[in-house]
């Protein structure tokens, strides 16, 4: 029977909107002075940064071209009489002119990149269905949502630091090692940088854009973790600039091509809150956005989000902000909204054979139980020190490589010294642990403990030293834990310590509990439940959780069962008090009592508790949580018990995926899975 006491949650809906193999960025140019000097070294500087262009001597040539393209999308460049006079008498859009060849040469460049990169850049959305909405609450999934969101969060509250700010440009001078043209961009970058520049720096630069929203899709920890001094920076000029700005009611748009999929998915999402997990790009001006949508494609839609902001909603959200004078394109008029902002979609209707989707930015309040969820999942993270939420974070939301990477880096950045360093050692034995890394996970136990033995008293010593106990509990090294916690209870009661001494009994119940001295167990649970409740003076908090959820565990491995689910409820009871509906320690309790079930042979009851369980998962886990994997097994094991062998493999599979995709091959859950697949179809061939 698999426990699910891991505070996690299931994926979102999320949608990575790619504007593949569309329009190419093409430049034409019609010269009259075709055979003048300065105008050959302007077209060879031209060639060297564009590898593709085209030549006319007259615009008669030109516009023929022009007429058979459909799929491009054209700058037109002029020199000569047509440019000062034909061109600028009849479009209003057109480009101041440019005298200096070198200039010229670097704004039809960056002009180009940025076209490029507007009109190719997906959009990574997610959808969110409310917690209260009953209709959906077993097929939508939000943690994937309320993840980002923290980690967001996290990674703007996390300092930067002059080691971090060297590897990023090692990263990119490594990865453009070949290229001299972005060397020199990098280099100017490293060299003149400075904050106040941010948004200058990213609608300018076509591979800061590119790498940073690149490893947002991808989710890539490491280079988002190099980035964060870019992104704090955005961040606070976007902040700055929204402040200064007049607060009026506007709409902006942006063009996109999606899949027909994709846009089904939209449109089944009216009313739904959804987030941009990238930085999101708009104009004020419609028809600027429409220039990108103007082709029809057999294989994409087109459609034009409709973006409202009414300013006298008070938004608690992310910033965004009019950029049009910190970018290099003024004329644009662009606003630039942050990650992660949050939008509700309002409405989506056909107009001219483009799908309008309309939207209106959120002011961050959901439905009540979301927010309160959200609200608690933030005041939990913000618990740590900045510089370690992160890792929280990663490991709440199953992501154990992502978050070992994270520590590891974090390490690097501090002296030998430092007092956090105990901190992490123990967070990666909690990974290691949990990853099943039994030797690994006590070697950095250990290591924390000696750290942590240097202060005296520290608060976390306890701990660790249970963490070790369930680790040595077959090396033969329980005994002397168990001394320690004894040698520390005597303490404890000397002094008067008697939260510390309400821990140390919890610790010795567990000891006992390991060593099947179940008597013991149960009465030093009971007096750390008692001590407990007069230091909070009877207040029904997560330390009383705890012990009754120990005891129902302590009565369960004595297979009593009626007893077990006595304490169970009961702690059922008091979390749903306590916590947001939606948290996963919720999830967890509602799954041990399905395996009480379980145990008296009631399955379909079991059964039931197990879908409860994973619905409340799904609102505040990402979906491939180990803790989802564990409740997916014991679905497994029920209908199994009920000889549904066709049922178990669906279940059965979807646990294997999970585990294969955040444990260890060797893992004995990744094992366990294998083996059970092996069972069931021996069984299924045997009823053949």
């Amino acid at each position: 029977m698999a426990s699910s006491n891991i505070l996690m949650v299931p994926s979102v809906s999320s949608m990575s909107i790619k504007n593949d193999n569309l329009k190419t960025y093409f430049p034409l140019w019609i010269n009259s002075l075709l055979s003048a000097n300065e105008n050959r070294n302007t077209q060879r500087k031209l060639r060297l940064a564009i590898d593709r262009i085209r030549m006319f001597e007259n615009s008669i040539e030109c516009e023929i071209y022009i007429r058979q393209s459909k799929d491009d999308q054209i700058l037109l460049i002029t020199s000569g009489q047509l440019g000062h006079h034909e061109l600028q008498s009849k479009f209003t859009k057109t480009r101041p002119t440019i005298m200096d060849s070198n200039r010229f040469v670097e704004k039809i460049q960056v002009n180009r990149e940025r076209k490029e990169r507007l009109c190719n850049e997906p959009l990574l959305i997610s959808i969110f269905s409310s917690i209260s909405n009953k209709e959906y609450s077993s097929t939508n999934i939000n943690g994937g949502f309320l993840h980002f969101q923290l980690f967001i969060d996290g990674l703007l509250r996390f300092p930067d630091s002059q080691t971090s700010r060297n590897e990023f440009f090692n990263l990119w001078e490594k990865e453009y090692k070949d290229n001299d043209q972005q060397l020199f961009k990098l280099k100017e970058f490293k060299e003149s940088y400075i904050p106040e520049k941010a948004l200058y720096w990213y609608t300018g630069h076509k591979f800061l854009c590119e790498k940073l929203n690149k490893a947002l899709r991808a989710q890539n920890i490491n280079v988002l973790f190099l980035f964060r001094f870019f992104i704090q920076d955005l961040y606070k000029q976007l902040k700055k600039l929204q402040r200064q700005q007049d607060q009026i009611p506007i709409r902006v748009y942006r063009g996109q091509y999606i899949s027909k999929q994709e846009l089904q998915d939209l449109q089944e999402s009216k009313g739904k809150i959804i987030s941009m997990n990238s930085f999101l790009s708009t104009s004020l001006d419609r028809e600027v956005s429409c220039i990108f949508i103007e082709s029809e494609r057999d294989d994409l839609c087109r459609v034009l989000f409709e973006i409202r902001i009414d300013p006298c909603v008070s938004y608690d959200t992310k910033p965004f902000a009019n950029i049009s004078l910190q970018s290099q394109f003024i004329d644009e008029q662009e606003v630039l909204f942050m990650i992660a902002t949050i939008f509700r979609l309002v409405d989506i209707y056909q107009e001219n054979e483009i799908n309008i989707i309309q939207m209106e930015l959120s002011n961050g309040n959901y439905d009540y139980d979301t927010k309160r969820l959200f609200e608690h999942m933030q005041k939990e993270s913000e618990e740590y020190d900045e510089r370690l939420s992160l890792g929280h974070i990663l490991r709440a939301a199953g992501l154990y490589h992502s978050a070992e990477q994270f520590y590891n880096r974090v390490l690097n950045e501090l002296p030998d010294d430092h007092p956090l360093i105990a901190d992490i050692w123990s967070s990666i034995g909690l990974l290691k642990k949990e990853q099943g890394g039994i030797e690994f996970s006590s070697k950095w136990f250990n290591a924390s403990m000696k750290k942590y033995e240097q202060i005296e008293d520290h608060p976390l010593i306890a701990d660790i030293w249970s963490s070790i106990g369930f680790l040595k509990k077959e090396q033969g090294e329980i005994e002397f834990i168990s001394k320690w916690f004894n040698a520390s209870l005597k303490k404890y009661e000397q002094t008067g310590n008697h939260l510390g001494l309400a821990k140390c009994l919890q610790s010795l119940a567990l000891i006992h509990l390991m060593k099947r001295e179940f008597d013991q167990a149960i009465d030093k649970c009971s007096q750390a439940l008692n001590t407990f409740q007069e230091v909070f003076g009877g207040q029904k908090n997560k330390w009383v959780v705890m012990c009754l959820h120990n005891l129902g565990v302590i009565y369960f491995k004595q297979d009593k069962f009626i007893e077990a689910a006595h304490y169970y409820t009961t702690v059922l009871d008091i979390r749903r008090t306590i916590l947001p509906h939606g948290h996963p320690d919720i999830a967890a309790t509602i799954n041990n009592i399905g395996n009480v079930c379980f145990e008296n042979g009631e399955f379909a009851q079991a059964l039931q508790y197990y879908e409860r369980a994973l619905d409340i998962f799904k609102m505040s886990l990402p979906s491939e949580h180990p803790s989802v994997a564990s409740t997916y097994y014991n679905m497994v094991l029920a209908y199994l018990k009920k000889k549904d062998y066709e049922r178990s493999l669906i279940f059965l599979n979807r646990a294997t995926y999970i585990y294969q995709n955040t444990l260890p091959s060797d893992h004995p859950d990744v094992r366990r899975c294998l083996n059970t697949i092996d069972y069931i179809k021996q069984r299924q061939s045997q009823f053949k």
